[in-house]
């Protein structure tokens, strides 16, 4: 060479055996905050807290012989899964990590890739933020146990309260009638008011069951003046739609639970009034529309078909579902109905085999099979006139499919796809 002779001896060239100690340091908001070595028998600990949104490690290996050979592989334990290699980088940073517990250890190689012996390793707690705390979770759980105590004690206030107006009423109306009974005139005025109560719902103002049975009797009194007709070839079908008699429509409303549940009461008591204006709304005047229960409704129609109930059970359903219930505080629900239809007599011109009773309860059988098959729809079961057993309640009661099998009942629906009926066997009571 220009500076002289240089000679070249391969076999005096050794590979470096030393193994590399690791140090790490940690580092938030580019100040240090811990330090270790893989010679540490333990390894450092770092509290973070929420605000910690950033950390970041820097690592070297003790080993100098050429420096920029070494290589590492990191990984923080409770976040990585396994070993992070960088082969030259020596910075690793984590951001926004979830309060917890963590463990950031490192490893290194000297220039011939020999690894260390022992990692360097530093234990990080990152503490939650306040609202995320075990005592948050318990003041949480107190306002909520708190809340609901207020919720019961108001429901309770409520019911003593209707209790005192309830005596202050009877109070009253004793007194009144002591001051009426010299005046016939104004007692029976009286008396027919709260006859009229006692057969109005008091939520909805509609007719309740009381008032059912009153209406029934009138009406099956005058089903009774129709003659009854011979029946023809033709009856045969299961049932003549021009046969004089009243539809029954069974309603039991879809989702009125849940709004009762999540809202309370008075998010419930508004909804039905709601329904009570839709229900007005879809049905003719002649029409009679009784609050069965807590949320079902039954229609009584007159001189009603088949085809003509029907009709009103798909109006009810398709307004029913696509109102939007307001029930207070800017909520707004979505309710739905399940509706069952038939036919009083259930066999055409005649009403003594089965009592209307029995009627209501095999429409509500209906609205039970529209409900167990998707919601949000109307099945309808007819009898036909060659259903004459004595018996015939009881065999509905166990044999319904049996009877639509053999054409004795017949099962109209809106369903896409007929009911199934087989899971729904002993569903109509006695």
């Amino acid at each position: 060479g220009t500076d002289g002779l240089v000679v070249f001896d391969p076999g005096m060239i050794h590979i470096n055996e030393h193994k590399p100690q690791v140090a790490v340091t940690a580092m938030l908001q580019m100040s240090p905050v811990k330090t270790s070595v893989s010679s540490n028998p333990t390894p450092a600990n770092l509290d973070l807290d929420y605000r910690d949104y950033a950390i970041s490690f820097e690592f070297t290996a003790l080993d100098y012989t050429s420096s920029d050979k070494n290589r590492y592989k990191y990984m923080l334990e409770g976040f990585e899964k396994g070993w992070i290699q960088s082969d030259g980088y020596r910075r690793a940073t984590y951001t926004n990590l979830p309060a917890g517990r963590y463990t950031f250890k490192v490893m290194g190689t000297n220039s011939d890739a020999l690894w260390s012996e022992d990692v360097a390793a530093i234990d990080i707690h990152v503490l939650p933020p306040p609202w995320k705390t075990d005592l948050a979770y318990a003041l949480y759980t107190l306002l909520i146990l708190g809340i609901l105590m207020l919720i019961v004690r108001g429901q309770m206030n409520r019911l003593k309260w209707a209790e005192i107006q309830r005596r202050e009423l009877e109070v009253q109306v004793d007194k009144r009638t002591r001051e009426l009974q010299e005046q016939n005139k104004e007692l029976e005025d009286l008396s027919k008011q709260l006859e009229k109560a006692s057969y109005t719902d008091q939520l909805t103002g509609l007719n309740n069951r009381r008032y059912l049975h009153q209406f029934m009797e009138s009406e099956m009194a005058a089903l009774g003046r129709y003659p009854e007709e011979a029946p023809t070839d033709s009856d045969k079908s299961v049932t003549l739609d021009i046969s004089p008699g009243l539809s029954i429509i069974m309603i039991d409303l879809d989702g009125f639970k849940q709004i009762n549940d999540e809202y309370g009461h008075h998010a419930g008591d508004l909804a039905l009034i709601q329904v009570r204006d839709i229900l007005q709304k879809c049905c003719r005047k002649s029409d009679t529309i009784i609050r069965w229960g807590g949320d079902e409704f039954v229609i009584v129609g007159r001189h009603s078909s088949r085809l003509g109930a029907e009709k009103y059970a798909e109006r009810i359903r398709f307004e029913l579902a696509q109102h939007q219930y307001q029930i207070g505080g800017g909520n707004v629900a979505r309710l739905s109905g399940s509706i069952g239809v038939t036919m009083f007599p259930f066999i055409p011109n005649n009403t003594d085999t089965l009592s209307w009773e029995q009627v209501i309860t095999i429409a509500d059988q209906a609205a039970y099979l529209a409900k167990s098959n998707g919601r949000n729809a109307w099945v309808g079961l007819y009898g036909s006139r060659r259903m004459t057993s004595d018996d015939l309640f009881e065999r509905l009661r166990s044999g319904l499919e049996s009877l639509i099998e053999r054409g004795l009942v017949e099962v109209t629906t809106s369903l896409d796809t007929a009911p199934d009926i087989s899971n729904n066997k002993n569903q109509i009571k006695a």
